[in-house]
């Protein structure tokens, strides 16, 4: 592949695309020179051109950044599937000291390692970027409203429709902001990363599109997955020191909804997923991710724990811990102990929580008895025992659930590049490929969307 110089790039680019990528392609594009001395002669990826609809999106989480250069399936014609091109994953930094921040610079310089490793794997530079609200950050509700018309003979128009649908979400978020507020005691303000319309409703008569109808009443259900300001604004500061183009937000919960729906039982599941910090709970059902809300159990506690008895440093604690996740190998001699005794502990404590989280959830029903879980957790079997093994309450589930782990075949419209797969577990890697489908199929809050913007974005498509 030929190798342009800086201004060439620039030039291809396009000017609306230099102010975010000009930066990041200098201050990159320096770093490459010395690659490009390897006898391959390749200088590395070239940024994408105007038109080309290749996106990149970023998943920090707690214990690992991901990114993905991902952009619609061309291979396929009509078709809604999303292809991976990229895939770059780096442990999250460790802090200076236990219980610290991580490091700024060293959080960023990784964000960017992982960024570079998905380009390099794709062969590209993407112009537009997508950010991911960490799932312990996001609470997804439902929201329903209705309007009474006087007009009863006159046609539906776009404006009444408009208005159902942003009434819905205020419901929506008035109800995230009350389960918000049951867990901290506060009502924050909360601002909508994703909206997913599930039915729209004349006379109580759910129809594909209002507008044009007649009738007395319009009624609007959908969801919002939503999160704080300030984690939207810290997201911005991260884009912008990163020199990215962002784009959109998107939310795990949301995407996996919107990714599984086609494999969703008639009487909907629960997605688990299980980080290193938290552990989010969704309710999905046939529409998308109906409910879901994270509590503050994570495996990341197990290397707390081991480094806590065992005098090792975060890191090695972390190193040790990692191969009891992966099915390949044990953990080292000197930790097997404590880390038994640790994952246990944490199963036992992580599935008291779950249980009243889900009651949290259930809104009054019986639970879907169809669980899928991913994430870190979802590889430790004392995990997976503990849920097999659990005698649950009858206010939760009318049987005893059907637990599985997550595959990336399970996600719906996705196809892997073939220089794209990665060596991370499926349970792992597969929410953070949701957020790729998610990305590809507008499903997103724009950088520049206003309260209202993503339902009327909804209205219109």
């Amino acid at each position: 592949m030929p190798r342009l110089n800086l201004a060439g790039l620039l030039a291809r680019v396009g000017a609306s695309g230099r102010e975010a990528l000009g930066g990041r392609l200098g201050g990159r594009w320096a770093s490459r020179e010395h690659r490009s001395e390897a006898p391959s002669g390749d200088g590395g990826p070239l940024p994408a051109s105007p038109d080309d609809p290749v996106i990149s999106v970023i998943d920090c989480g707690t214990g690992l950044i991901k990114a993905l250069v991902v952009e619609p399936d061309r291979s396929v014609p009509a078709s809604t599937a999303v292809k991976v091109r990229g895939i770059g994953v780096i442990a999250m930094p460790d802090p200076p000291t236990p219980g610290a921040d991580i490091d700024r610079r060293a959080f960023m310089d990784a964000v960017e390692s992982a960024l570079r490793a998905a380009e390099d794997v794709a062969g590209v530079v993407p112009r537009r970027t997508f950010l991911a609200v960490p799932g312990a950050h996001v609470v997804v509700t439902q929201g329903e409203a209705s309007v009474a018309r006087l007009a009863t003979h006159v046609p539906v128009s776009d404006d009444e429709v408009l208005e159902v649908m942003v009434r819905a979400q205020g419901a929506a978020l008035e109800r995230a902001r009350t389960l918000v507020a049951a867990d901290r005691g506060e009502i924050p303000n909360l601002e909508t990363v994703i909206a997913a319309l599930f039915a729209l409703t004349i006379d109580g008569r759910r129809v594909t599109r209002a507008s044009g109808l007649t009738g007395a009443r319009i009624g609007a259900s959908l969801a919002v997955a939503a999160t704080e300001a300030s984690t939207v604004s810290d997201l911005r500061t991260l884009a912008t020191y990163l020199d990215l183009e962002l784009v959109g937000l998107l939310a795990v919960p949301a995407a996996l909804g919107a990714a599984l729906r086609s494999g969703i039982p008639d009487a909907g599941a629960i997605v688990i997923d299980i980080g290193a910090g938290a552990t989010t709970v969704a309710i999905v059902g046939p529409s998308g991710t109906e409910v879901a809300m994270a509590f503050p159990i994570g495996v990341g506690m197990l290397a707390d724990h081991v480094a806590s008895v065992t005098g090792l440093t975060h890191r090695e604690a972390r190193q040790a811990v990692w191969p009891a996740l992966a099915p390949d190998g044990p953990p080292r001699a000197d930790v097997r102990r404590p880390l038994r005794d640790a994952s246990r502990a944490l199963a036992t404590a992580w599935l008291d929580a779950l249980e009243v989280r889900l009651a949290d959830v259930r809104r009054g029903r019986t639970l879907p008895r169809a669980i899928w879980i991913c994430g870190g957790g979802a590889l430790l079997t004392d995990i997976r025992a503990a849920l097999d093994g659990r005698a649950w309450s009858t206010s939760l589930f009318d049987g005893s659930p059907t637990v599985s782990a997550l595959s990336v075949s399970d996600l719906a419209d996705l196809s892997m590049d073939a220089s794209a797969p990665s060596t991370i577990p499926d349970a792992i890697l597969a929410p953070t490929l949701a957020l790729g489908v998610a990305a590809v199929h507008g499903q997103a809050a724009s950088a520049q969307d206003g309260p209202n913007a993503l339902v009327r974005r909804l209205h219109l498509a």
